[in-house]
């Protein structure tokens, strides 16, 4: 799923307020959120093919077929077997010939286009209902960055909690299914109706990882300064909330540090937490220093 081809760290951040890190110590759990609640518009998108018609992303697809036709360098090497040999036998016909083969395609494209444009609506729909009851943890890979401090943090009066995946991973869900997001300063081609009409020739497989990839982990790239990992999962009981508490692998947290501005209640409470529950949690205060610096002090018990 990461394209970026970089190396899945083992060391990950949670950024919360000080009563979520209270919750999450003292229930043991962590909170997954439902993308309703994400501060990014953009990020999963709320409908598919957002403005498209099937009409269109059909027309796309014919055009694709036609100038991969006229062009063998144009590469379908991705493509479903069915959409290569279409695409191939098109390529070895003369001329006159392909040109009628093209638009006996183009015919029988339009006229499943009303029976598509039901099909793709149809998908919409069961996106629509289902973008409720997503669930993602969202993760970063620094404890350091300052915008996340104050907006995920309760400007700076709340925790990061700090979790070492490299400890029994195979055992602790959701570690092994966490990958990175991808930032991109242009729309990713699903955005577009070029893109689906390449998307529906796809093989089966490839085009739900495609699709997974496009709605899950691609975001705009103002948000890359999170440094983003995340894990998603589908809540079947939302019950109208939109964030689902799961069992918190307490092994994996390695330490926690708290903001320069948490309130002393409840740095109090959630240090006596950690000794009782969590004792091997090494803690930390986090400061600001001069140089733009930002500094952790380990606090000695």
């Amino acid at each position: 799923m990461n394209r970026s081809g970089k190396q899945k760290p083992t060391m990950f951040y949670k950024y919360m307020t000080a009563d979520i890190a209270l919750k999450t110590l003292r229930n043991e759990t962590l909170r997954w959120s439902s993308p309703l609640r994400f501060n990014d518009p953009f990020d999963i998108p709320r409908e598919l093919a957002e403005g498209m018609e099937y009409a269109n992303i059909s027309e796309a697809l014919s055009k694709f077929q036609e100038d991969a036709m006229h062009d063998s360098k144009i590469d379908i090497s991705d493509l479903s077997s069915d959409a290569q040999i279409i695409i191939t036998r098109g390529r070895e016909m003369p001329d006159q010939l392909r040109r009628k083969y093209i638009d006996f395609l183009r015919l029988g494209s339009k006229l499943s286009v009303n029976h598509d444009t039901a099909f793709l609506e149809k998908e919409r729909q069961k996106w629509r209902e289902t973008i409720p009851n997503i669930r993602i943890l969202c993760l970063s890979v620094r404890k350091d960055i300052v915008p996340m401090w104050c907006h995920y943090s309760d400007n700076y009066q709340g925790a990061v909690i700090e979790f070492n995946t490299a400890i029994d991973i195979a055992l602790n869900m959701p570690w092994p299914n966490v990958r990175s997001v991808d930032y991109f300063v242009d729309p990713p081609e699903l955005f577009t109706e070029k893109g689906w009409g390449r998307w529906l020739m796809l093989p089966g497989g490839k085009s739900q990882d495609e699709m997974f990839y496009f709605l899950f982990y691609a975001k705009k790239s103002d948000w890359s300064y999170e440094e983003e990992y995340r894990a998603e999962r589908w809540e079947p009981s939302a019950d109208g909330q939109h964030y689902s508490d799961y069992p918190l692998p307490k092994s994996s947290i390695s330490s926690i540090y708290f903001g320069p501005e948490i309130k002393p209640c409840n740095k109090k409470c959630l240090m006596q937490l950690i000794k009782k529950k969590l004792p091997h949690v090494q803690m930390y205060d986090m400061s600001f220093k001069y140089g733009w610096e930002m500094k952790f002090d380990p606090i000695d018990i």
